[in-house]
């Protein structure tokens, strides 16, 4: 019989020791409004992982960023596939660790982001994913996931192509979206940020993300 109830990071880490320690085969699935995801186990081993486009590391990173939501464990359901290697001890600690690096980057240039393209109202949504794909931080995107997926394949091929041509990877690009608009990306800070221009602020969002990235102080505010 599924076991059923509510999703809280803390309980969900514990839950996902518990299966290990169980060495149980299963399916854990989670569920926040529209979103899903699932972490499939193999002799208590984690082995996959998959949400809203995502597989693997990332996207078992971002079932640890959920906050609020469902989860039902499954016993007996084996994995489709292999997208994970590492020990569960090793996935746990990496979670801590990107969550401390998400309060870090609070504090050390999401912050001047924030400032610079929110809070002027130059943008409607912000992303900040690793260049695996990792979610670090999102705003107001609900598509975030899909946008995750996008970067992580943009930052793959860039990379392959800059080490073709020796001009190293991408810096700028974008991404369309379905409403005609599209995600801004930059590479700052050794992340990708993603923003979605508010109606009619594309071109003062494109300068004042060019001057995020030539490193100069803040834009002043408009009166």
């Amino acid at each position: 019989m599924p076991l059923k109830g509510s999703l809280a990071v803390p309980n969900l880490a514990g839950l996902i020791q518990l299966v290990s320690l169980e060495r149980l085969v299963a399916r854990l699935r989670v569920q926040q409004g529209s979103r899903n995801g699932s972490l499939y186990f193999a002799e208590g081993a984690v082995v996959h992982a998959e949400f809203e486009g995502l597989e693997g590391e990332p996207a078992f990173q971002s079932i640890l960023n959920l906050e609020g939501g469902a989860f039902e464990l499954e016993p007996n359901i084996p994995a489709p596939r292999q997208t994970l290697q590492r020990p569960v001890e090793a996935l746990l600690l990496d979670a801590c660790r990107r969550k401390d690096e998400v309060d870090r980057a609070h504090n050390n240039g999401l912050g001047t982001l924030t400032r610079a393209v929110i809070e002027p109202g130059l943008a409607r949504g912000l992303l900040l994913v690793e260049p695996d794909g990792c979610i670090l931080f999102q705003h107001n995107l609900p598509d975030a996931e899909r946008y995750a997926a996008a970067i992580a394949e943009i930052d793959r091929q860039g990379e392959q192509l800059g080490a073709l041509l020796k001009l190293g990877g991408f810096r700028r690009g974008r991404i369309p979206a379905p409403d005609g608009s599209s995600l801004i990306l930059l590479r700052y800070n050794k992340r990708w940020v993603g923003v979605k221009a508010a109606p009619g602020m594309a071109r003062r969002l494109d300068a004042a993300l060019n001057h995020i990235a030539a490193g100069g102080p803040e834009p002043a505010a408009e009166s």
